[in-house]
């Protein structure tokens, strides 16, 4: 009863530290505060969760998160990449193979949405980019067909590359007004003319960075103080949308006043939404149990766990039940026999009566040495009784009287 109890104690000792560690993760990943702001997995205002699984309730509308390099993104045809909360600085971000597979996603026929991170001044990183001397632009000849150009570094050799390098756009902060409590005052985004009419005519705006040095390949859809915070261009057949300010995406403004009719132009036209999350830190790292997953591989996984707990046993204890105590009442023991009864027995089962006395002289024969006196004359002697004995019927043979003829010759000098 002892052990019994102490097995049931450690087994619920062992549930319940399981079932308090599951629902500690459970509430910290349920909200997806773990996730930095502007990610689709945060489920809190700032976020944008919301956003992501009211597109995958739509119908006909698949809805991913790509956690791995863009080169995995696929094709970009009916396709839109949300690249939202990124950093409104000129720092590097892209690999010159991302920038080439984005080039690639855009000529396509694929739509790619940048958000930028909202902020009330100039951050202390913006410009750091550029002095570190790493992103110069040599444009390709055929700059019609897309972003067909190269990241180079002071060394000549292939570096990373910022969205402002990537797509000839750059930054500025103009101060924002302040109300009485020193706080900065919510300022709103107004329609352009150029903007399609179903665009709300004002959008409330929280970020006091702004798009200058556009092309005019640009087409400004909407700006704060007569400057540009969500421009447009087409690139091939696909297009790019930047917006100074991701909170038009956050699980906040959905609830309290979404535009539908934003969202749902920034969506485009495509059934396929892809929210990139790699640049907010998350990323997949293929390995043995995401494999697993992806081939199905649960029922050999639950069989090489059960194999696992068989091993463990039959190394702790033996499967045949051990037997009873010999000391107790018991008379069924089993007495071991020594090895010249083994050695009987081994004869008795490969060696018949008629066989045996000519299998001792040849043994006998392979011992002696046959320089003795006599041997030749005792060994005859020893074959005529054997010889006899063999002659005789089955059931008149006597190896025992042979065996005693034998010792007599041999003893006789």
């Amino acid at each position: 009863m002892r052990r019994f109890t102490a097995i049931a104690v450690i087994l619920v000792a062992v549930a319940s530290f399981s079932y308090g560690l599951w629902r500690l993760f459970d509430l910290r990943f349920a909200n997806g505060d773990v996730y930095p702001p502007g990610s689709s997995f945060r489920a809190d205002p700032l976020g944008t969760r919301a956003l992501y699984e009211s597109f995958d309730l739509l119908p006909r509308v698949r809805t991913e998160r790509l956690l791995e390099p863009i080169r995995r993104l696929g094709t970009g045809r009916g396709t839109t990449l949300f690249i939202l909360a990124c950093s409104p600085s000129d720092e590097p971000i892209l690999s010159t193979t991302d920038a080439s597979e984005l080039d690639e996603f855009l000529a396509q026929g694929g739509r790619v949405v940048v958000t930028f991170s909202p902020t009330s001044g100039r951050p202390f990183w913006s410009g750091l980019g550029s002095r570190r001397g790493t992103t110069t632009i040599t444009n390709s000849p055929a700059r019609r067909t897309g972003l067909r150009r190269k990241a180079v570094s002071a060394s000549g050799e292939l570096d990373n590359i910022a969205f402002t390098t990537l797509w000839n756009f750059h930054f500025d902060y103009p101060a924002l007004a302040h109300g009485s409590n020193g706080l900065p005052v919510l300022e709103h985004a107004i329609r352009t003319d150029d903007s399609p009419e179903i665009l709300p005519p004002t959008l409330a705006w929280h970020s006091a960075a702004v798009f200058t040095g556009l092309d005019t390949n640009w087409t400004v859809l909407y700006a704060r103080s007569n400057q540009p915070v969500v421009v447009e261009r087409a690139f091939g057949r696909g297009s790019v949308v930047l917006a100074s300010d991701t909170s038009l995406h956050s699980n906040e403004t959905l609830r309290r006043g979404r535009s539908t009719a934003l969202l749902a132009w920034l969506a485009g036209d495509n059934r396929r939404l892809v929210f990139e999350e790699t640049h907010l830190g998350s990323r997949l790292n293929p390995g043995i149990m995401t494999l697993a997953r992806r081939y199905r591989l649960h029922g050999l996984g639950a069989g090489l766990l059960l194999l696992a707990a068989l091993y463990v046993w039959r190394s702790a204890t033996g499967l045949v039940p051990r037997l009873a105590d010999p000391g107790g009442e018991s008379d069924e023991v089993v007495t071991g026999k020594d090895s010249a009864s083994g050695f009987m027995n081994l004869l008795r089962r490969a060696v018949t009566p008629a066989e045996l006395l000519p299998l001792c002289l040849a043994e006998w024969r392979k011992s002696v040495l046959r320089d003795r006196p006599g041997f030749a004359s005792k060994t005859a002697a020893i074959q005529d009784v054997v010889n006899l004995e063999s002659t005789k019927p089955v059931k008149e043979q006597n190896p025992v009287d042979a065996y005693r003829q034998i010792s007599r010759i041999l003893t006789e000098r």
